[in-house]
Order: structure tokens, then C-alpha cells, then sequence
């Protein structure tokens, strides 16, 4: 976890206390989806703790953040005391830069935790913090939401400072699971140590520890019990199951299945349908599919009926349509008759098509009122869309605001589900978003899911396939590549790039924190196939995630000695104080590119990949090499 890169988001967030609960020496069982992001305090009991798929058996005071959306799973056999701070947060975006940070780190959505050095320090102020919201007090609820960020700071604190530590995952859990999960493979203690990266000897202790037996065991209970399930469908022979349950072959799954229930597998099966002399005929009975198999069933009947839905109305569109037009003809309503023609035409008003969670999603063929969540805005722009709604900050500290021509409105993030259905939208495009978004979307129109961290080459097609826009898309791209490919020949006909050149493009902020970009924005159109060379130390680094490298004034010298140098820095006064300190080093100084005045400032609001970002910045371009 980049402890650095959350607590800068950090200190650009607003925050907002939307409610603290307090249990002391309780029993409950707490099983929710989280409305808010939380804080999450265990300070005494016995506590076994679920967090989405991960586990935790926690014992001593503990802290936890609990991603909003998140499934959050807490039960025990004994008392234990909690707090949980529920708040909702926002990141105030200063540059382009605190944008990207949010979109890869979400730290509103995140789950981690910490066993502090010192809980006592940290359960006073959770104590006075609970205190004083119990007041409903304006002045302190105040200071309520000041313990907050205090409480942030110190987790932050103990991480950086080496103190606190993550608490372990519950690995007899985790093992248990995993076994749930793939109860239908051969599944070996090796391989399940493995997957945990321990040993044998550890599984098998602390699994007896926890469960009483051993993890083979485990297993083999419950496959026996799938396999009664399987047994009393009579839909697969006893080699069908045999293989599925993962055995070796149906001879050793009914002596296994024998000696466990005194009964063969074939004997169980004639027991059991003897005593069903009512069997019910029904088509719910999938329980023989695995999960995955069970979804394709699924899609393939929705699919089905779907087929013959519009198999149904094709057959009586026609006709219908051939009276409506002769009712209408001396009615003279052209936009009737055009729509009428379409229908004859077979030119349907909505397609199916499957977003990126693998649902089918039946959409507008054109859709004209498009809610955007997402940094994709000027890909539609450059398609030539306007949407409806969408998440302005990516316009407002971006290049393509165009003059304050963009009147879409703005619906925030996470999305503000009722504005966006105030802007009657027929499409919704979901760029990046929560899970429980997508199904609360889905209710409002036709929701769409797709990566919008892509690189913009892989974007676009897919962008432009949701809107119908495909052929448009290829057309803007080849532009594009071919607009590229003439600027740098023209930069190079006037001498301005020599071959072999090399470069570097360098992000800094204020804080001094300073990034080596490989890809994305600016850097791609630099190392375009006929720009600049990357340097070889650059391009050795491997990003742990995104484009961005972190590097200090120690690794500077090495990895900043490209022939040119492209500062990626904020307008903001206090980046370019920090930055003028950086200059004034003898590091800084002593750089290639500097001592040979080819270092090229840009403002970090053209580092977007959308479309029209993309093409102005290719007109900026030659100017910005030569300032």
C-alpha cells in the first residue's frame, strides 16, 4: 500500500461524519454492504472479521477501513466492543495529477488495516470523539470531525514511521474458503499451502487449531455432501460426478462415498427416489451446475427469450406498420414516417451488447442523452457527443472546458444517483464505479461498464461501440496517428529533434514528491514511434500500477539524464515555489538537459488521455518544445 500517495489524497479531502455507533460488550452479529466508507476500532474481544472475500480473526485492538460498498462480515461466540465511524469523503482536485492518484489508490473505498503502537493514545480520543457527537452539537460536531483527521493522521503515522503493522489475514480462513471454492478440483494440501505461501506443517496446525481436523477432512466432507445433492437429482451418471467432485475415478468415489455413509452411491440413489413418489417438474433445478455454469445458464435463457421477443414482434411489425403509415400519410408527420421507415428497414432502436462486468445490456442503437462517470469526456466530445452529465472536474481542470461552451451537468463522485435522474438520460456510462452504482444506475437506464483507464487507443473503439459511433472512431484515430506522424516529421525537418534523441517526462508536486512517467498523456505523444527515444534506465523501471514511478532526490541523477527533460508541474503557487527550491540544487543543475537548456515546462492540465486533450495537445505541441 503507498502510504505517501493515500496520505496526500488525504490532505486533500473533505470529509463528513454521517454517524458513530459504540458497542460495549456485545454479542451482535453485523452483517451489511456499507452505506459510507468507515472506520472500523475492535478494542476488546474475540472477533472473526470478513471483509469482502478476506478474513481476519482478530484478538487484540484493532483498526480497520472499510471501503465504501464494501461487505463487511463481524461475528463472534463471546462479547466484544466496537466503534465505527461512518463518514463520506471527497477529494478536492487541485491538479491532474491528485486525479490520477484518486482514480488508482480510491481511498474511500479501500480496505486496510493497523494493530497501533499505542491503542491507549487512540481509544481516548475515539472516546472523546464519541462523547461529544452524542451532544448534537453544532460546535462539536466541530470538533467531532477534527479527531477524525487527527485519527488518519496517526493511523498514517504508525505506518510510515514503522511503528503500527497491517494485521494478518485469518489463513485457516482463507484456506477453508478456498477449498469451498474449489471443492469441484483435485485439491491438495501442498497446493493449498501453496496458494497461502506456507507450509504443510503450518496449514495443518493451525487448520486443527481452528476447525478440528484436518483440511483433507474438510474436503472430503463436503464433497460427500455434493455429491448426495448430485445423487438425488439423477441428472449425472456416477462417473459424471465422480470426475466433477474432483476423485480420481468412480470406483474410488464409491468406496470413499461407502465406507463414510454405509451406502453405496447407486443404493442411495434408488433409496432417495423411492421416497419421492412426488417429485415436482420444475425448471429450477440447476443446483448440478457449478456457479460459473449456472451464470451461462442463465444468460443463455434470458438470451433465448429475448430471441423470441423480437422473433414475435418482427412477424407482426410489418403488417402494423403498413396501416399505421396509411393512417399517417395525410397527416403529414415526417418524423413519424422516418421512424416508421426505420422500423420496415429493420433498423432497430436499441442493440444488445456486453459491457466489461460480462453482462448483456440491452441499450439505445443512438442514444442522445448520455450520463458519463469517468475521465472519457473528450472522447465523446471528439466522437462528436455531448453528454448530459458527467463528472465535471475532468473538465474544469482539464484543457477541453472550450471557453465554457460544455454545459453538461455536474454529477459528482461518487455519482449523485438523483441528479442523474433529474437529466433523463437513455444511456449511462460507467468509466470507472462502485458495484452497488452499476445495479442503483441500471434502475434509472441502461448502464454500461467499461475501463476507462485504458490506454486511448483501446478506449476509443470501445467507447465508440457503446454509442454507436464505431466507423467514427477508426476515421478520428487514423487522423490522429496520421496528424502525429506529419508533426514530428515537420519537427524534425526543422531540426528541433535529432535522431536518437532521447527524453524524459517528469510529474512534480508540491510536496516534492516526483514521478517518472512511461505512459499516459503527454508521455505517450512524446514517445510516439517517430519522437523521442525513452532513456534506457527509464525504461528498465517497472510500475507497480499506472504510468507513474516514484523517484527521489537520491535516484534524480540517475534516471532524469535524457538529452531533454518535460516537467509535468501544477500551476498552483506553492508547486512552483517547491519546484524553484529543486532548481536551485547543484543536483538539479548538473542534469544534462538542464545544463543544456532543453528542459520544457508544461501545465499538468494537458497530462489527460481523452481524444480532444489528445488533439489539442498536438497542436500546443511544437510551441511548448520551443518556450
Amino acid at each position: 500500500m503507498n502510504y505517501e500517495a493515500h496520505m496526500l489524497l488525504w490532505e486533500n479531502t473533505y470529509a463528513k461524519i454521517k454517524k458513530i455507533d459504540y458497542a460495549y460488550q456485545t454479542n451482535a452479529t453485523i452483517q451489511q454492504v456499507m452505506p459510507y466508507s468507515a472506520l472500523l476500532v475492535i478494542v476488546g474481544g474475540n472477533v472473526d472479521l470478513c471483509l469482502g472475500q478476506t478474513p481476519y480473526h482478530i484478538q487484540n485492538f484493532s483498526i480497520f477501513h472499510v471501503g465504501k460498498s464494501e461487505f463487511l462480515d463481524m461475528k463472534t461466540t463471546e462479547s466484544y466492543s466496537y466503534y465505527m465511524i461512518y463518514y463520506q469523503g471527497d477529494v478536492i482536485y487541485l491538479d491532474a495529477f491528485i486525479q490520477h492518484l484518486y482514480i488508482e489508490y480510491r481511498p474511500f473505498h479501500t480496505n486496510f488495516s493497523c494493530l497501533p503502537a499505542n491503542p491507549i493514545a487512540i481509544e481516548l480520543l475515539l472516546r472523546d470523539m464519541y462523547n461529544k457527537w452524542k451532544t448534537e452539537s453544532f460546535q462539536e460536531h466541530l470538533s467531532v470531525k477534527a479527531i477524525f483527521y487527527e485519527l488518519i493522521y496517526r493511523i498514517f503515522r504508525e505506518f510510515t514511521e514503522g511503528q503500527g503493522k497491517s494485521h494478518e489475514v485469518d489463513l485457516a480462513e482463507t484456506a477453508r474458503r478456498y477449498i469451498e471454492q474449489h471443492v469441484h478440483e483435485a485439491v491438495t494440501v501442498q497446493k493449498l499451502a501453496d496458494s497461502l505461501n506456507i507450509s504443510t506443517r503450518h496449514l495443518l496446525r493451525i487448520f486443527r487449531e481452528r476447525y478440528g481436523e484436518g483440511p483433507q477432512n474438510y474436503l472430503q466432507k463436503m464433497r460427500l455432501t455434493l455429491a448426495q445433492k448430485y445423487l438425488q437429482s439423477n441428472s449425472m451418471s456416477i462417473k459424471e460426478i465422480a470426475a466433477a467432485l474432483g476423485y480420481e475415478d468412480e470406483y474410488y468415489f464409491s468406496r470413499v462415498f461407502k465406507k463414510q455413509l454405509q451406502i453405496t452411491p447407486t443404493a442411495f440413489r434408488l433409496k432417495y427416489l423411492a421416497n419421492m413418489s412426488d417429485f415436482p417438474i420444475t425448471n429450477d433445478n440447476h443446483f448440478q451446475y457449478n456457479e460459473n455454469q449456472l451464470v451461462q445458464a442463465i444468460r443463455l435463457e434470458s438470451r433465448e427469450y429475448r430471441l423470441m421477443k423480437q422473433t414475435f414482434i418482427h412477424s407482426i411489425r410489418v403488417p402494423f406498420i403498413i396501416s399505421l403509415i396509411a393512417l399517417l400519410a395525410a397527416c403529414g408527420n415526417d418524423e413519424t414516417e422516418k421512424k416508421v421507415e426505420q422500423v420496415i428497414k429493420g433498423e432497430a432502436e436499441t442493440r444488445v451488447i456486453t459491457d466489461l462486468t460480462g453482462e448483456e445490456i440491452e441499450i439505445p442503437t443512438n442514444p442522445e442523452r448520455i450520463v458519463l462517470q469517468g475521465n472519457a469526456i473528450g472522447d465523446l466530445l471528439a466522437l462528436g457527443i455531448e453528454p448530459v452529465g458527467v463528472d465535471r472536474r475532468f473538465i474544469d481542470s482539464g484543457v477541453i472546458e472550450n471557453n465554457g461552451k460544455i454545459a453538461a451537468a455536474d454529477i459528482g463522485y461518487p455519482t449523485n444517483l438523483e441528479k442523474v435522474v433529474t437529466l433523463n438520460p437513455d444511456l449511462i456510462m460507467l468509466g470507472y464505479v462502485l458495484e452497488n452504482e452499476v445495479e442503483e444506475a441500471s434502475k434509472i437506464a441502461p448502464t454500461v461498464v467499461f475501463n476507462g483507464m485504458l490506454p486511448l487507443k483501446e478506449r476509443l473503439p470501445i467507447v465508440a461501440n457503446i454509442i454507436g459511433k464505431k466507423t467514427e472512431a477508426e476515421e478520428v484515430l487514423k487522423n490522429y496517428e496520421e496528424n502525429v506522424e506529419a508533426m514530428w516529421e515537420q519537427l524534425r525537418a526543422n531540426g528541433l529533434i535529432a535522431e536518437g534523441e532521447t527524453a524524459v517526462v517528469l510529474q512534480y508536486y508540491w510536496n516534492k514528491m516526483m514521478y517518472v512517467m512511461k505512459t499516459g498523456g503527454v508521455a505517450d505523444l512524446i514517445y510516439s514511434p517517430m519522437g523521442f527515444a525513452m532513456d534506457e534506465k527509464v525504461e528498465e523501471l517497472q510500475p507497480n500500477s499506472g504510468p507513474y514511478i516514484e523517484i527521489s532526490e537520491e535516484t534524480m541523477h540517475d534516471l532524469l539524464i535524457g538529452d531533454h527533460l518535460f516537467v509535468l508541474i501544477s500551476v498552483d503557487e506553492e508547486a512552483k515555489n517547491s519546484f524553484k527550491e529543486l532548481q536551485e540544487k547543484p543536483l538539479w543543475k548538473s542534469l544534462p538537459a538542464v545544463k543544456n537548456n532543453k528542459v520544457h515546462y508544461i501545465e499538468d492540465k494537458w497530462n489527460y488521455t481523452d481524444m480532444t486533450t489528445s488533439n489539442m495537445l498536438l497542436e500546443r505541441f511544437p510551441t511548448m518544445l520551443t518556450e
